[in-house]
């Protein structure tokens, strides 16, 4: 698995958190379900 720094604007990454948070994920975890998603999208 690759390593990767990732800047985010704070507004969105306290709600990505709150959201990972509520549904019981980590932040990292929510982080990669999102880009499957986005990427997914594409295909």
């Amino acid at each position: 698995m690759k390593q990767i720094t990732l800047r985010l604007p704070d507004e969105l990454y306290e709600e990505s958190k709150r959201i990972a948070e509520r549904e019981g994920f980590s932040f990292n975890a929510f982080a990669i379900q999102a880009f499957n998603y986005y990427v997914n999208s594409y295909q």
